[in-house]
């Protein structure tokens, strides 16, 4: 079951990114050029030719959320990281399932994204010092968010 989990996560953020209403047939024709396009290039995020990715407003609550997820744990002196990673978990859940962005922005947040979302995974079996590493990783992977993305 495990070993699923990553797999149907995956699934369900490209699935819910990605939909689109009848009447935006056009639009999606033109993102999906813009997606090929930006495919070809490189899979590390970047900045968008020296400036910042935009992220829509959704996004930027839920990247607040996770901050403040990971702030209150470090701040609490609480070491439960199986529950830190529940909440970190619940809170990713709803930035990918309130994900509206298309286009090159949306690319590059996933770019920002997949790493997070295997480093959350990863804390879920973590305890002690390797835990704490990891909420550290998690922690430094939040941060990036800023100097990406407006």
């Amino acid at each position: 079951m495990r070993k699923l989990f990553p797999f149907i996560l995956a699934i369900v953020l490209i699935s819910s990114c990605k939909s689109q209403t009848g009447n935006d047939q056009n639009k999606t024709e033109a993102t999906s050029a813009q997606h090929d396009e930006h495919e070809s290039g490189s899979s590390e995020l970047q900045l968008n030719n020296g400036a910042k990715w935009k992220a829509d407003s959704s996004t930027l609550q839920h990247v607040q959320s996770l901050k403040n997820i990971v702030r209150n744990y470090k701040q609490s002196g609480e070491k439960d990281i199986p529950v830190l990673a529940n909440r970190l978990q619940e809170s990713l859940n709803g930035l990918i399932n309130d994900c509206k962005m298309t286009g090159p922005d949306h690319e590059a947040l996933h770019h920002w994204l997949e790493p997070l979302l295997d480093k959350v995974k990863d804390l879920k079996d973590a305890s002690g010092d390797k835990g704490q590493d990891m909420v550290k990783g998690i922690s430094d992977q939040l941060e990036l968010f800023q100097k990406y993305f407006d």
